[in-house]
């Protein structure tokens, strides 16, 4: 009869150790679905900064490339022509002059390339003539591109070109990247809709915020809540409703979270509905309802292995750097004080105990006979005060019995006053 030998599960990470070409692939396949999914991405119709920012944070070897192509089938896709051209053209010469400046000392300076990206991106607006969009002239819709070209470069340029986190000020700034990334990455997928209910990008935030109020709390759960819901509104156009919901659902949920998924989900979803009843005047927000049910039942379903990376993913839990160290420190002064702590009941266990009442006996007893039979005073204490007298080694048994022989030498001052206890308890 055969064995069957069971094979060890391989997690993710070991896979992909294992494995570098599978892994490279999936690395390189992630920057060319960025660069689509951020290329996607505008603002007011037809503002879309996103894409060729993320292909100036990419490098400029075949992970800028594919992002660059990316970005260039995102915007054919997402608006007009002569806009997608434009910004195109936008990111090919990003992508041109970081490739060309790679020698350059100040090429590998933080503020290089999202000055390269607000400089090309006002180059081409201007080129372009923008016209009032919106409501908002011109000048100024040139201005918010040049200044959310300069933010989205610097923020992803943290993410995907990351510097070593060894201070809690570079954690904090990495967390911020993740959210802006993210909230930028979902802008493009919210168009994308199932059964023309469902937004893709809003269906995948709520996710998101779910996760980081699980596995943090309720202010991860909120600070990505309003995060990812500034994101969807901007991508929908429309007044700081989602940002307003899922940050009061991530806060209420993550209060619960210690109180298992299923009230978790519960209260996410009753406090999406006040957000959504809250705000029916300006409009019936009905997709927002059915997209965070399809999104708490698809969180109860979701295996706790999945839900882990996210939170290491946003960094949620005990960090690196100074963080890990001070959270270090404190685990070991745990230890410590944990040993000393059985060092001392050690100790205590060892020390002998007066469980008997018999060898208090034999301790008054003994110091009867030592001291109070030469004693001129012992007719006045066991004849006339003989009362008081007993009243005082009754006084002293108990601390005998619980403190041992130590307490016995402090009780003769702490204790009650009596006669023979003045005399003789020096004895003792």
């Amino acid at each position: 009869m055969a064995v069957k030998v069971k094979r060890p599960t391989l997690t993710w990470g070991e896979l992909l150790r294992r494995r570098p070409r599978l892994k490279a692939v999936l690395i390189r396949g992630g920057y060319f679905v960025l660069g689509l999914a951020t290329g996607a991405g505008q603002l007011f119709g037809s503002c879309g900064p996103f894409g060729y920012a993320a292909v100036g944070a990419s490098g400029f070897g075949i992970d800028g490339f594919l992002c660059l192509v990316g970005a260039s089938i995102g915007y054919l896709l997402s608006g007009a022509m002569l806009v997608g051209i434009r910004y195109i053209a936008t990111s090919l010469l990003i992508f041109t002059v970081g490739f060309v400046t790679q020698g350059v000392a100040c090429r590998k300076k933080r503020w290089f390339m999202p000055l390269v990206a607000a400089v090309l991106a006002a180059g081409t607006g201007i080129l372009y003539r923008q016209e009032s969009i919106g409501g908002i002239p011109g000048l100024m819709r040139m201005f918010m591109e040049v200044i959310l070209s300069i933010g989205c470069t610097y923020f992803y340029g943290l993410v995907l070109e990351p510097e070593r986190i060894a201070t809690e000020a570079a954690e904090v700034r990495r967390t911020i990247s993740v959210a802006v990334l993210a909230a930028c990455v979902l802008m493009g997928l919210a168009s994308m809709e199932l059964f023309h209910i469902v937004s893709v990008g809003r269906f995948l935030a709520l996710l998101l915020v779910m996760a980081a109020g699980f596995c943090g709390g309720p202010m991860p759960g909120c600070a990505a809540g309003t995060a990812l819901g500034l994101g969807m509104d901007m991508a929908a156009g429309a007044s700081l409703f989602y940002g307003a919901a899922y940050a009061l659902a991530g806060l209420i949920a993550g209060a619960l979270y210690r109180y298992g998924r299923l009230v978790f989900s519960v209260a996410f979803c009753a406090a999406n509905s006040v957000a959504v009843l809250l705000a029916w005047s300006d409009g019936a927000h009905i997709a927002a309802l059915y997209e965070c049910f399809v999104a708490s039942v698809l969180f109860m379903i979701i295996p706790q292995g999945l839900l882990t990376p996210v939170g290491a993913l946003l960094r949620i839990g005990r960090g690196r750097g100074e963080t890990a160290f001070r959270y270090y420190q404190a685990r070991r002064l745990e230890h410590l004080s944990a040993g000393f702590r059985h060092l001392y009941d050690c100790a205590a266990r060892s020390e002998p105990r007066w469980d008997d009442d018999r060898e208090a006996d034999a301790v008054f007893d003994r110091a009867a006979d030592i001291v109070c039979r030469s004693c001129a005073g012992k007719e006045q204490c066991w004849k006339k005060d003989y009362a008081e007298t007993v009243q005082s080694l009754q006084g002293l048994t108990p601390g005998m019995l619980r403190r041992g022989p130590c307490l016995c030498r402090i009780c003769r001052w702490r204790s009650g006053s009596g006669v023979w206890r003045r005399r003789h308890s020096s004895a003792l």
